[in-house]
């Protein structure tokens, strides 16, 4: 009897020691890999530099003043139906030294067409984007003022950032809480070192020239790259002979940017 005691303690009592010494033998389930998609865009683009400056004009949308506890008051623009069924909206990230309004003008030929809402916020500091007073929070709060005064789709918001903004748009694509239906980015590419693996399930559209001085091909390769091991979705689109002025050729590339993007889901 004493046996068979010390038998049945013994099956109780190594599985659980083996529990803590012996190491998991389960696999750790490897992290997502995002797929990488590299093209060139074929479509004619006139990229004559007409001009060496560019204003943006001040009569392409309507301007609201965003207020939050604690923050300074924030300016956005927004353009788009405002009754009538629900319309995909597009948050549109201005390059350094722009307003909100710069953004709207170079896609407001796109969303009349597709019957679109734009909303273009002014960056906390004209030359770059803050995760502190730029990020999620206002986000958040910028969309729920936007729908008081347009026929949003909630399911259906996209984000689109130029140069600064792009580079910011990446780092939110990364940090994506699941509110971006998809995000493009033009004349941007993030440090590789700032890339970390993350679970969103948003494409990134990655739009470069070849000829950026800001953002070389190299550069932007690497990015797509990382950002692709990283976990996202992301589609380089290089474009022969354009440098990183974006005020010529915004319009001629919206179409192909929202074809793009409402492609997984339309």
């Amino acid at each position: 009897m004493q046996f068979l005691k010390t038998f049945c303690l013994t099956l109780l009592v190594v599985p659980i020691l083996l529990h803590f010494i012996a190491p998991d033998s389960q696999p750790t389930a490897p992290a997502r890999q995002g797929q990488l998609t590299q093209i060139d865009y074929i479509a004619r683009l006139d990229l004559r530099k007409t001009s060496a400056t560019y204003t943006a004009p001040t009569d392409v949308a309507q301007q609201f003043t965003l207020s939050q506890p604690g923050q300074p008051d924030r300016t956005w623009f927004g353009r788009g139906p405002t009754i009538g069924q629900p319309r995909p909206a597009i948050v549109l990230l201005h390059g350094s030294g722009r307003p909100g309004l710069a953004m709207i003008d170079m896609w407001k030929e796109t969303a009349a067409r597709n019957q679109l809402v734009l909303i273009a916020p002014n960056s906390s500091n004209p030359q770059y984007w803050d995760h502190g007073p730029d990020g999620t929070d206002f986000m958040t709060n910028l969309l729920e003022q936007a729908q008081d005064h347009f026929a949003i789709d909630p399911t259906q918001i996209y984000l689109m950032g130029h140069s600064a903004g792009g580079l910011f748009a990446q780092q939110l694509a990364l940090r994506n809480t699941g509110q971006w239906r998809a995000i493009t980015t033009h004349g941007a590419a993030i440090d590789t070192a700032n890339v970390h693996p993350t679970n969103s399930d948003a494409p990134l559209f990655i739009y470069n020239g070849d000829k950026d001085h800001l953002f070389p091909t190299a550069a932007s390769t690497a990015t797509a790259q990382a950002l692709a091991e990283a976990g996202l979705d992301t589609t380089q689109i290089q474009i022969p002979d354009h440098t990183h002025w974006y005020y010529k050729i915004g319009p001629q590339i919206a179409p192909d940017m929202w074809n793009r993007m409402k492609a997984p889901g339309k």
